[in-house]
């Protein structure tokens, strides 16, 4: 009988949390240079999915772009300069949607209205069990990764001067 419970209970949680676990396992890094290199979607079953747009520039109007990861953590690197709507969700963890962030069973953050015109990115991103984390580009101006360690790392605190409205870009206040 305990197996058969131990079993039925990690089963209970992988649905409770709504975990994908397609898509394969590891550790994940994308750079795209341009819109045409960038995907439409990402998706990672177990592991750690970091997509770096940077370098991408988005001038060619609002483009979409879905992650998953089923068991890990997503993390979305975004230029400043560019207007980023999100609908993300995590089953069970940490979701930082720009400054905005929070953590437990099914957190969720969701704009508004997805179909600003203004919007040149719009983010549809699900982590069933882990963290999503969706940031600006960290780069000071210098052009130093100083604020930021990568996957598994958080911000440093930032001057409130420079934070956009929460859980918004600043391109998109302008």
């Amino acid at each position: 009988i305990v197996p058969a419970l131990a079993i039925a209970l990690g089963l209970g949680v992988v649905a409770a949390a709504d975990i994908d676990l397609d898509g394969g396992h590891g550790d994940r890094t994308y750079a795209p240079r341009s819109l045409a290199d960038l995907r439409d979607s990402y998706d990672l079953g177990t592991g750690s999915l970091e997509v770096d747009l940077r370098n991408v520039d988005f001038t060619g109007g609002p483009r979409e772009l879905e992650l998953e990861v089923g068991f890990g953590e997503a993390v979305l690197v975004v230029p400043r300069d560019v207007c980023v709507v999100a609908d993300a969700d995590v089953g069970a963890g940490y979701l930082r949607v720009l400054d905005w962030d929070d953590g437990g069973f099914n957190v969720g953050w969701e704009e508004g209205n997805v179909a600003r015109a203004d919007a040149r990115l719009i983010v549809d991103a699900h982590v069933g069990m882990g963290a999503l984390q969706v940031v600006d580009d960290p780069r000071d101006a210098e052009g130093h990764d100083d604020r930021w360690d990568g996957p598994r790392g958080r911000w440093e605190d930032v001057h409130e001067e420079d934070e956009p409205a929460l859980g918004r870009s600043a391109a998109c206040e302008a």
